[in-house]
């Protein structure tokens, strides 16, 4: 690991760290609504929509709707069970909130967590207004600095050096890195310094072992076929672009040749 990336990850670790240790936590919020919805005036149901100014008319469109006191259901990122009542708040000092719970009746909801990505489900509520036409999913949103603050961060990953010994593939020639805030990868990018190169990224929640190629969160794998630098917002080889807060996170060259040095970096915000 360089010494200008150890520098960078600690400086986030520190204020992470300091974030949780305040007792404070992060907010997720948003609305009970569904595009594409009609509006019934004295019992005329609407054919399509138009600009205030006028033409074009666009037949079959509609307007977001707002359907207030939905029910909101929260989900840690990928999972089928809900986040169990205790663990989400309705305050960021940790003032309670059952889950599923009742949003406002403005439509709003908004919940605090600890940092971490959540899918958020919302659904019909108990009343003849909250009655969602169907179930919305919300998938990767993000309570942590990564989401919170906006910030774009780079993880960065390092193996070899430029015109040094030939890389070989194989489950040693691999970076490691902690992230130690939840983000949700955007893009990716390669360098090499000569050749060709394909990598895999492996990604293990924290615990007691590092990942292997057991914990690829990559399919075929991202390429270098010609030149010697890639920038791609592509991301359908990945099974997963949640990370989660402390997540361990790996490059590793699946395929290599002529090349002896390669940066990766997962653009994650």
């Amino acid at each position: 690991m360089n010494t200008m990336r150890a520098m960078c990850l600690l400086a986030v670790f520190v204020l992470t760290a300091s974030w949780l240790a305040s007792g404070q936590y992060v907010a997720v919020s948003g609305n009970c609504e569904l595009p594409g919805q009609a509006v019934v005036v004295s019992g005329l149901v609407q054919a399509g929509t138009q600009p205030l100014s006028g033409s074009p008319f666009t037949t079959g469109s509609g307007v977001m709707a707002s359907y207030p006191q939905c029910l909101v259901t929260v989900y840690p990122a990928g999972s089928a069970t809900p986040v169990p009542t205790g663990n989400i708040y309705s305050t960021s000092s940790g003032a309670a909130l059952g889950n599923p719970f009742t949003a406002n009746t403005d439509g709003a909801w908004t919940f605090y967590a600890a940092s971490s990505c959540y899918d958020v489900v919302l659904s019909s509520g108990t009343g003849p207004a909250n009655q969602l036409p169907a179930t919305k999913t919300l998938s990767g949103k993000c309570a942590g600095l990564g989401n919170a603050s906006g910030n774009i961060h780079g993880l960065s990953f390092t193996i070899g050096a430029p015109g040094g010994t030939a890389l070989t593939a194989g489950a040693n020639t691999t970076d490691y890195l902690t992230i130690p805030f939840a983000c949700v990868i955007q893009a990716y990018n390669l360098a090499i310094d000569a050749g060709t190169i394909t990598v895999k990224f492996w990604k293990i929640a924290t615990g007691t072992a590092i990942p292997t190629s057991s914990n690829s969160i990559s399919t075929s794998g991202e390429s270098i076929s010609t030149g010697t630098a890639i920038h791609s917002a592509t991301l359908t080889d990945f099974t997963t672009t949640t990370v989660n807060q402390n997540d361990i996170v790996a490059m590793n060259v699946s395929t290599v040749s002529g090349a002896a040095y390669v940066n990766g970096v997962l653009q994650c915000q």
